[in-house]
Protein backbone atom coordinates (compact mmCIF):
# COMPACT_ATOMS: atom_id res chain seq x y z
CA UNK A 1 0.00 0.00 0.00
CA UNK A 2 1.43 3.17 -0.57
CA UNK A 3 0.96 5.74 2.15
CA UNK A 4 0.77 9.45 2.28
CA UNK A 5 2.10 10.63 5.64
CA UNK A 6 1.62 14.30 6.78
CA UNK A 7 3.87 15.90 9.89
CA UNK A 8 2.82 19.13 11.34
CA UNK A 9 5.83 21.35 11.22
CA UNK A 10 5.68 23.33 14.46
CA UNK A 11 8.03 21.75 16.86
CA UNK A 12 9.88 18.04 17.00
CA UNK A 13 7.21 16.08 18.72
CA UNK A 14 5.46 15.04 15.98
CA UNK A 15 8.28 14.17 13.97
CA UNK A 16 9.69 12.12 17.11
CA UNK A 17 6.22 10.46 16.83
CA UNK A 18 5.92 9.76 13.32
CA UNK A 19 9.78 8.51 13.35
CA UNK A 20 8.29 5.51 15.72
CA UNK A 21 5.80 4.66 13.33
CA UNK A 22 6.84 4.86 9.96
CA UNK A 23 9.87 2.51 10.17
CA UNK A 24 7.38 -0.29 10.93
CA UNK A 25 5.10 0.20 8.26
CA UNK A 26 7.95 0.80 5.51
CA UNK A 27 8.76 -3.14 7.35
CA UNK A 28 5.25 -4.41 7.09
CA UNK A 29 5.46 -3.69 3.10
CA UNK A 30 3.96 -0.54 2.88
CA UNK A 31 5.27 2.31 0.56
CA UNK A 32 5.50 5.66 2.51
CA UNK A 33 5.77 9.14 1.32
CA UNK A 34 6.56 11.76 4.09
CA UNK A 35 4.94 15.41 3.72
CA UNK A 36 6.58 17.80 6.65
CA UNK A 37 6.75 21.50 7.56
CA UNK A 38 10.33 22.87 8.08
CA UNK A 39 10.94 21.27 11.76
CA UNK A 40 9.58 18.05 10.52
CA UNK A 41 11.50 18.19 7.79
CA UNK A 42 14.52 18.64 9.48
CA UNK A 43 14.22 15.80 11.39
CA UNK A 44 13.05 13.06 8.64
CA UNK A 45 14.79 14.25 5.59
CA UNK A 46 17.81 12.26 6.24
CA UNK A 47 15.71 8.91 6.87
CA UNK A 48 12.77 9.02 4.43
CA UNK A 49 11.28 10.10 1.49
CA UNK A 50 10.62 13.18 2.21
CA UNK A 51 8.96 16.66 0.98
CA UNK A 52 8.69 19.99 2.52
CA UNK A 53 5.39 21.62 2.54
CA UNK A 54 3.81 24.78 4.56
CA UNK A 55 2.95 24.92 8.08
CA UNK A 56 1.29 26.76 11.04
CA UNK A 57 2.71 28.03 13.83
CA UNK A 58 2.65 30.29 16.83
CA UNK A 59 4.54 33.57 16.85
CA UNK A 60 6.42 34.96 19.89
CA UNK A 61 6.84 38.36 21.43
CA UNK A 62 10.29 39.52 22.68
CA UNK A 63 9.04 38.61 26.54
CA UNK A 64 8.20 35.10 25.11
CA UNK A 65 4.43 35.03 25.14
CA UNK A 66 2.58 34.12 22.07
CA UNK A 67 1.93 36.86 19.75
CA UNK A 68 -1.66 36.71 19.09
CA UNK A 69 -1.81 39.70 16.60
CA UNK A 70 1.76 38.16 15.35
CA UNK A 71 0.70 34.70 14.70
CA UNK A 72 -2.78 35.93 12.92
CA UNK A 73 -1.11 37.95 10.89
CA UNK A 74 2.06 35.99 9.93
CA UNK A 75 -0.21 32.65 8.92
CA UNK A 76 -3.05 34.96 7.40
CA UNK A 77 -1.50 33.42 4.05
CA UNK A 78 -1.14 29.68 4.88
CA UNK A 79 -4.51 29.55 6.35
CA UNK A 80 -5.85 31.31 3.24
CA UNK A 81 -3.86 28.52 1.38
CA UNK A 82 -5.52 25.61 3.37
CA UNK A 83 -8.71 26.58 3.68
CA UNK A 84 -9.69 27.88 0.00
CA UNK A 85 -6.60 26.00 -2.36
CA UNK A 86 -3.81 28.07 -2.75
CA UNK A 87 0.05 27.70 -3.97
CA UNK A 88 1.02 25.06 -1.31
CA UNK A 89 -2.61 22.63 -1.82
CA UNK A 90 -1.79 22.85 -5.72
CA UNK A 91 2.05 21.71 -5.03
CA UNK A 92 0.45 18.49 -3.25
CA UNK A 93 -2.14 17.69 -5.44
CA UNK A 94 0.95 17.33 -8.17
CA UNK A 95 2.87 15.14 -5.59
CA UNK A 96 -0.53 12.60 -5.19
CA UNK A 97 -0.66 12.37 -8.89
CA UNK A 98 2.73 11.20 -9.15
CA UNK A 99 2.52 9.10 -5.43
CA UNK A 100 -1.16 7.86 -6.03
CA UNK A 101 -1.39 7.11 -2.51
CA UNK A 102 -4.17 4.41 -1.26
CA UNK A 103 -4.48 6.03 2.28
CA UNK A 104 -3.61 9.57 3.90
CA UNK A 105 -2.29 9.35 7.71
CA UNK A 106 -1.85 12.55 9.34
CA UNK A 107 -0.02 13.88 12.69
CA UNK A 108 -1.88 17.24 13.12
CA UNK A 109 -1.01 18.22 9.56
CA UNK A 110 -4.20 20.39 7.80
CA UNK A 111 -2.79 20.32 3.96
CA UNK A 112 -2.32 16.46 3.97
CA UNK A 113 -6.14 16.13 5.34
CA UNK A 114 -7.55 19.04 2.32
CA UNK A 115 -5.89 16.78 -0.31
CA UNK A 116 -7.28 13.60 1.09
CA UNK A 117 -11.13 15.15 1.37
CA UNK A 118 -11.03 16.93 -1.93
CA UNK A 119 -9.42 13.39 -3.52
CA UNK A 120 -11.88 11.59 -1.25
CA UNK A 121 -8.71 9.07 -0.12
CA UNK A 122 -9.33 7.35 3.63
CA UNK A 123 -7.92 9.16 6.01
CA UNK A 124 -6.48 8.33 9.72
CA UNK A 125 -5.60 11.20 12.38
CA UNK A 126 -3.07 10.44 14.34
CA UNK A 127 -1.43 12.77 16.58
CA UNK A 128 -1.77 14.25 20.31
CA UNK A 129 -3.92 17.56 20.23
CA UNK A 130 -6.66 15.71 18.75
CA UNK A 131 -7.20 14.86 22.40
CA UNK A 132 -8.64 18.26 22.12
CA UNK A 133 -11.00 17.85 19.37
CA UNK A 134 -12.21 14.40 19.30
CA UNK A 135 -11.96 13.54 23.05
CA UNK A 136 -13.30 15.12 26.38
CA UNK A 137 -10.19 15.27 28.33
CA UNK A 138 -10.26 16.93 32.11
CA UNK A 139 -9.58 20.89 31.21
CA UNK A 140 -8.32 23.08 34.21
CA UNK A 141 -11.72 25.01 34.99
CA UNK A 142 -10.08 28.15 33.53
CA UNK A 143 -9.16 26.35 30.46
CA UNK A 144 -12.28 25.54 29.00
CA UNK A 145 -13.76 28.09 27.35
CA UNK A 146 -10.58 28.65 25.18
CA UNK A 147 -10.26 24.67 24.76
CA UNK A 148 -13.34 24.71 23.01
CA UNK A 149 -12.12 27.64 21.24
CA UNK A 150 -9.14 25.56 20.25
CA UNK A 151 -11.07 22.18 19.58
CA UNK A 152 -13.25 23.86 17.09
CA UNK A 153 -10.20 25.59 15.14
CA UNK A 154 -8.99 22.09 14.98
CA UNK A 155 -11.83 20.59 13.61
CA UNK A 156 -12.32 23.36 10.99
CA UNK A 157 -8.60 22.32 9.21
CA UNK A 158 -8.24 19.05 9.76
CA UNK A 159 -12.24 18.12 9.62
CA UNK A 160 -13.69 14.43 10.72
CA UNK A 161 -11.43 11.54 9.30
CA UNK A 162 -12.46 8.35 9.11
CA UNK A 163 -10.93 6.89 11.60
CA UNK A 164 -8.81 8.54 14.64
CA UNK A 165 -5.72 7.78 16.53
CA UNK A 166 -4.94 10.04 19.27
CA UNK A 167 -1.39 8.96 20.97
CA UNK A 168 -1.41 10.20 24.97
CA UNK A 169 0.05 9.70 28.48
CA UNK A 170 -3.14 10.03 29.81
CA UNK A 171 -6.95 9.00 29.05
CA UNK A 172 -10.01 10.72 27.72
CA UNK A 173 -13.24 9.48 26.65
CA UNK A 174 -13.55 9.95 22.70
CA UNK A 175 -16.62 11.83 21.52
CA UNK A 176 -17.07 9.76 18.94
CA UNK A 177 -17.25 6.27 17.94
CA UNK A 178 -14.36 5.99 14.91
CA UNK A 179 -11.98 7.86 17.79
CA UNK A 180 -9.47 5.76 19.78
CA UNK A 181 -7.28 6.44 22.71
CA UNK A 182 -3.98 4.72 22.71
CA UNK A 183 -0.54 4.94 24.76
CA UNK A 184 2.50 6.68 24.04
CA UNK A 185 4.05 6.10 20.84
CA UNK A 186 7.70 5.55 21.85
CA UNK A 187 11.54 5.33 19.10
CA UNK A 188 13.10 1.87 19.56
CA UNK A 189 15.82 4.50 20.80
CA UNK A 190 13.37 5.51 24.01
CA UNK A 191 12.32 1.71 24.84
CA UNK A 192 15.89 0.14 24.74
CA UNK A 193 17.53 3.11 26.57
CA UNK A 194 17.91 1.75 30.26
CA UNK A 195 17.27 4.61 33.38
CA UNK A 196 20.09 5.59 35.69
CA UNK A 197 19.75 8.58 38.11
CA UNK A 198 22.40 10.87 37.45
CA UNK A 199 23.86 13.78 39.32
CA UNK A 200 22.16 16.41 36.56
CA UNK A 201 19.34 17.86 35.37
CA UNK A 202 18.26 17.70 31.67
CA UNK A 203 16.36 20.80 30.51
CA UNK A 204 14.65 20.80 27.08
CA UNK A 205 13.23 24.03 25.53
CA UNK A 206 10.82 23.25 22.00
CA UNK A 207 11.68 26.93 21.03
CA UNK A 208 14.47 27.81 22.63
CA UNK A 209 15.27 31.12 21.62
CA UNK A 210 11.77 32.61 22.18
CA UNK A 211 11.79 30.47 26.07
CA UNK A 212 15.24 30.48 27.08
CA UNK A 213 14.84 33.89 28.62
CA UNK A 214 17.56 35.76 31.34
CA UNK A 215 15.13 34.77 33.70
CA UNK A 216 15.00 31.09 33.39
CA UNK A 217 18.65 30.97 32.75
CA UNK A 218 19.30 33.17 36.23
CA UNK A 219 17.29 30.46 37.74
CA UNK A 220 19.20 27.37 36.07
CA UNK A 221 22.51 28.79 37.29
CA UNK A 222 21.40 29.08 40.89
CA UNK A 223 21.08 25.27 41.02
CA UNK A 224 23.52 23.56 42.76
CA UNK A 225 23.86 20.83 40.15
CA UNK A 226 24.91 20.40 36.22
CA UNK A 227 22.45 21.40 33.56
CA UNK A 228 22.52 19.83 30.08
CA UNK A 229 19.87 22.02 27.76
CA UNK A 230 19.10 21.74 24.94
CA UNK A 231 17.13 23.65 22.09
CA UNK A 232 18.72 26.79 22.84
CA UNK A 233 20.52 26.54 19.65
CA UNK A 234 24.14 27.50 22.02
CA UNK A 235 26.54 24.78 21.94
CA UNK A 236 29.39 24.62 24.84
CA UNK A 237 30.26 24.43 28.34
CA UNK A 238 29.14 27.97 30.50
CA UNK A 239 29.46 27.30 34.39
CA UNK A 240 27.14 24.52 35.76
CA UNK A 241 24.95 24.90 31.93
CA UNK A 242 26.24 22.48 29.31
CA UNK A 243 24.49 23.51 25.90
CA UNK A 244 23.65 20.79 23.76
CA UNK A 245 23.63 20.52 19.81
CA UNK A 246 20.56 18.54 18.58
CA UNK A 247 21.10 15.07 18.73
CA UNK A 248 18.17 11.77 18.80
CA UNK A 249 20.46 8.98 20.58
CA UNK A 250 22.42 12.28 22.77
CA UNK A 251 19.63 13.45 24.11
CA UNK A 252 17.73 10.30 25.02
CA UNK A 253 20.91 9.08 26.72
CA UNK A 254 21.31 12.75 28.81
CA UNK A 255 17.40 11.55 29.36
CA UNK A 256 18.07 8.37 30.61
CA UNK A 257 21.10 9.22 33.05
CA UNK A 258 19.08 12.66 33.91
CA UNK A 259 17.83 13.07 38.00
CA UNK A 260 15.12 14.77 36.47
CA UNK A 261 13.34 16.94 33.85
CA UNK A 262 13.03 20.62 33.04
CA UNK A 263 10.65 21.36 29.91
CA UNK A 264 8.07 22.87 28.24
CA UNK A 265 4.87 20.16 28.49
CA UNK A 266 5.00 18.69 25.04
CA UNK A 267 2.85 14.89 25.15
CA UNK A 268 6.17 13.62 23.39
CA UNK A 269 8.83 14.16 25.67
CA UNK A 270 6.86 13.96 28.96
CA UNK A 271 5.92 10.18 27.65
CA UNK A 272 9.09 9.52 27.30
CA UNK A 273 10.30 10.85 30.47
CA UNK A 274 7.55 9.10 32.09
CA UNK A 275 8.80 5.47 30.61
CA UNK A 276 12.15 6.09 32.06
CA UNK A 277 10.71 6.83 35.29
CA UNK A 278 12.11 10.56 35.46
CA UNK A 279 10.17 13.39 37.73
CA UNK A 280 9.12 16.50 35.18
CA UNK A 281 9.02 19.92 36.29
CA UNK A 282 7.13 21.45 33.68
CA UNK A 283 7.25 25.44 32.33
CA UNK A 284 4.08 25.37 30.06
CA UNK A 285 4.22 27.32 26.38
CA UNK A 286 1.27 29.76 26.70
CA UNK A 287 -1.22 27.33 24.84
CA UNK A 288 -4.31 25.22 26.30
CA UNK A 289 -2.74 21.83 25.12
CA UNK A 290 0.71 22.36 27.07
CA UNK A 291 -1.40 23.48 29.89
CA UNK A 292 -3.30 20.29 29.94
CA UNK A 293 -0.59 18.53 29.93
CA UNK A 294 1.26 19.92 32.87
CA UNK A 295 -2.04 19.56 34.54
CA UNK A 296 -2.44 15.91 33.95
CA UNK A 297 1.28 15.16 34.84
CA UNK A 298 0.14 16.77 38.64
CA UNK A 299 -3.08 14.73 38.50
CA UNK A 300 -1.03 11.56 37.69
CA UNK A 301 1.18 12.46 40.60
CA UNK A 302 4.61 12.20 38.27
CA UNK A 303 5.67 15.32 38.66
CA UNK A 304 4.99 19.16 38.92
CA UNK A 305 3.69 22.23 37.05
CA UNK A 306 6.17 25.63 37.70
CA UNK A 307 4.41 27.90 39.98
CA UNK A 308 5.14 30.40 36.63
CA UNK A 309 4.73 30.02 32.63
CA UNK A 310 8.11 30.26 31.01
CA UNK A 311 7.65 33.99 30.25
CA UNK A 312 7.15 34.72 33.75
CA UNK A 313 9.97 33.30 35.04
CA UNK A 314 12.56 35.99 36.42
CA UNK A 315 14.95 34.56 38.41
CA UNK A 316 16.50 32.55 41.07
CA UNK A 317 13.76 34.19 44.17
CA UNK A 318 10.96 33.34 41.91
CA UNK A 319 10.73 29.87 42.73
CA UNK A 320 11.52 27.92 39.75
CA UNK A 321 12.90 25.60 39.38
CA UNK A 322 14.92 24.45 42.01
CA UNK A 323 11.71 24.28 44.96
CA UNK A 324 9.12 22.62 42.07
CA UNK A 325 12.49 20.07 41.11
CA UNK A 326 12.51 18.91 44.77
CA UNK A 327 8.50 18.57 44.80
CA UNK A 328 8.37 17.25 41.09
CA UNK A 329 10.95 14.28 42.39
CA UNK A 330 9.21 13.74 46.22
CA UNK A 331 5.73 13.54 44.35
CA UNK A 332 6.88 11.13 41.18
CA UNK A 333 9.61 8.84 43.04
CA UNK A 334 6.22 6.26 44.67
CA UNK A 335 3.84 6.91 41.81
CA UNK A 336 6.49 6.35 38.99
CA UNK A 337 7.93 3.12 40.80
CA UNK A 338 4.84 1.17 41.27
CA UNK A 339 3.73 2.45 37.63
CA UNK A 340 6.83 0.36 36.54
CA UNK A 341 6.22 -2.74 38.49
CA UNK A 342 5.23 -6.29 36.73
CA UNK A 343 2.25 -7.85 37.90
CA UNK A 344 1.88 -11.73 37.16
CA UNK A 345 -1.81 -12.65 35.39
CA UNK A 346 -3.62 -14.66 38.21
CA UNK A 347 -6.77 -17.10 37.23
CA UNK A 348 -10.11 -15.63 37.44
CA UNK A 349 -13.03 -13.69 35.48
CA UNK A 350 -13.11 -10.62 33.88
CA UNK A 351 -16.46 -9.59 33.25
CA UNK A 352 -15.31 -6.84 30.82
CA UNK A 353 -16.48 -6.44 27.17
CA UNK A 354 -14.82 -8.30 24.16
CA UNK A 355 -14.05 -5.74 21.37
CA UNK A 356 -13.38 -5.53 17.70
CA UNK A 357 -9.97 -5.76 16.59
CA UNK A 358 -9.65 -2.44 15.56
CA UNK A 359 -9.91 -1.29 19.42
CA UNK A 360 -7.05 -3.53 20.91
CA UNK A 361 -3.56 -1.55 22.31
CA UNK A 362 -1.33 -0.65 20.44
CA UNK A 363 1.44 -3.12 20.77
CA UNK A 364 4.48 -1.33 18.95
CA UNK A 365 4.89 1.87 16.53
CA UNK A 366 4.86 -0.71 13.18
CA UNK A 367 1.53 -2.13 14.58
CA UNK A 368 -0.54 1.11 15.27
CA UNK A 369 -2.19 1.11 11.61
CA UNK A 370 -3.00 -2.67 12.09
CA UNK A 371 -6.53 -2.71 13.50
CA UNK A 372 -7.08 -0.29 10.50
CA UNK A 373 -5.77 -2.85 7.67
CA UNK A 374 -7.07 -6.12 6.52
CA UNK A 375 -4.24 -8.16 4.00
CA UNK A 376 -2.57 -4.58 3.79
CA UNK A 377 -5.50 -2.34 2.52
CA UNK A 378 -7.92 -0.27 4.81
CA UNK A 379 -11.18 -2.17 6.63
CA UNK A 380 -14.24 0.53 5.71
CA UNK A 381 -14.72 0.67 2.59
CA UNK A 382 -17.98 2.22 0.11
CA UNK A 383 -18.40 5.47 2.07
CA UNK A 384 -18.56 3.31 5.90
CA UNK A 385 -21.40 1.18 3.62
CA UNK A 386 -19.76 -2.19 5.20
CA UNK A 387 -16.72 -4.06 6.63
CA UNK A 388 -15.04 -6.44 4.53
CA UNK A 389 -13.48 -8.62 7.44
CA UNK A 390 -13.86 -8.56 11.46
CA UNK A 391 -11.46 -11.01 13.73
CA UNK A 392 -12.46 -10.92 17.59
CA UNK A 393 -9.39 -10.90 20.13
CA UNK A 394 -9.90 -12.27 23.21
CA UNK A 395 -7.88 -11.49 26.24
CA UNK A 396 -4.93 -13.01 27.37
CA UNK A 397 -5.59 -13.37 30.72
CA UNK A 398 -7.78 -14.07 32.81
CA UNK A 399 -10.92 -15.17 30.79
CA UNK A 400 -13.36 -12.44 29.57
CA UNK A 401 -16.83 -13.15 30.17
CA UNK A 402 -19.33 -10.69 28.22
CA UNK A 403 -21.21 -9.75 25.25
CA UNK A 404 -19.57 -9.26 22.00
CA UNK A 405 -19.02 -6.58 20.25
CA UNK A 406 -19.57 -5.73 16.91
CA UNK A 407 -18.74 -3.24 14.52
CA UNK A 408 -21.88 -3.20 13.00
CA UNK A 409 -22.37 -1.83 9.46
CA UNK A 410 -25.52 -1.98 7.24
CA UNK A 411 -23.69 -4.81 5.56
CA UNK A 412 -21.00 -6.85 7.59
CA UNK A 413 -20.18 -10.35 6.12
CA UNK A 414 -19.50 -13.48 8.45
CA UNK A 415 -16.37 -13.99 9.59
CA UNK A 416 -14.09 -16.45 7.35
CA UNK A 417 -12.71 -19.84 8.71
CA UNK A 418 -10.86 -20.12 11.77
CA UNK A 419 -7.23 -20.86 11.17
CA UNK A 420 -7.01 -23.06 14.30
CA UNK A 421 -9.11 -25.66 15.94
CA UNK A 422 -9.36 -26.27 19.16
CA UNK A 423 -9.47 -29.97 19.50
CA UNK A 424 -11.66 -31.53 22.62
CA UNK A 425 -9.19 -32.95 25.27
CA UNK A 426 -10.10 -34.32 28.89
CA UNK A 427 -10.08 -31.23 30.36
CA UNK A 428 -6.82 -30.61 29.63
CA UNK A 429 -5.85 -26.82 28.19
CA UNK A 430 -9.41 -25.73 28.99
CA UNK A 431 -10.86 -22.45 28.08
CA UNK A 432 -14.08 -22.71 28.41
CA UNK A 433 -16.37 -25.82 30.64
CA UNK A 434 -19.88 -24.42 30.31
CA UNK A 435 -21.63 -21.45 28.79
CA UNK A 436 -25.22 -20.84 29.53
CA UNK A 437 -26.61 -19.74 26.27
CA UNK A 438 -29.26 -16.01 27.11
CA UNK A 439 -31.48 -15.08 24.61
CA UNK A 440 -31.24 -11.67 24.67
CA UNK A 441 -28.17 -11.00 23.93
CA UNK A 442 -28.27 -11.88 20.24
CA UNK A 443 -31.25 -9.59 20.27
CA UNK A 444 -28.98 -6.74 21.78
CA UNK A 445 -26.17 -7.35 19.67
CA UNK A 446 -28.54 -6.99 16.50
CA UNK A 447 -29.86 -4.15 17.81
CA UNK A 448 -26.87 -2.12 17.15
CA UNK A 449 -26.78 -1.91 13.57
CA UNK A 450 -29.60 -3.04 10.41
CA UNK A 451 -29.03 -5.67 8.75
CA UNK A 452 -25.95 -7.39 10.74
CA UNK A 453 -25.41 -11.04 9.60
CA UNK A 454 -25.27 -14.07 12.36
CA UNK A 455 -21.75 -15.36 11.72
CA UNK A 456 -21.68 -18.95 11.69
CA UNK A 457 -18.11 -19.66 12.69
CA UNK A 458 -16.43 -17.10 14.95
CA UNK A 459 -12.84 -17.02 14.59
CA UNK A 460 -11.08 -16.19 18.19
CA UNK A 461 -7.21 -15.17 18.34
CA UNK A 462 -6.04 -16.85 21.76
CA UNK A 463 -3.62 -15.35 23.76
Amino acid sequence: MRIAYGIMGYGRGHAMRSSAIIPGLEAAGHQVKVFAGPDAYAVMKERFDCTLIPTIAWRYGQDGRVDTARTIRENVGPMADVLFGGAGVGAMHRDFDAFRPHLVVSDSEAWTHKVARQRRLPRISLDHVGIMAYCRPDFPLADRAAAMRDAFGYRTLMGLPEYAIVSSFYDAKPRYRNVEVVGPILRDMVLGARPTRGDYLLAYFNKGPHQFLPGVEQALRSLELPVRVYGTGRVGEDENLSFRAPSQQGFVDDLAGARAVLSTAGNQLLSEAIWLGKPALTLPEDVVEQRLNAHMVVQMGVGEQAAQPVAEVRGARGGCPGQGLVAAEHRATVRIHEARVDVEAVAGQALVELGHEGERAVVSGGDVLGGQLVDHVPVGHLERFGVAQVDLVLAGAPLALAELHRDGGVVHLAPDRAHDVLDVAAREHVVVLHVVHGGGAIAEALAAAFGVALAEQVELELA
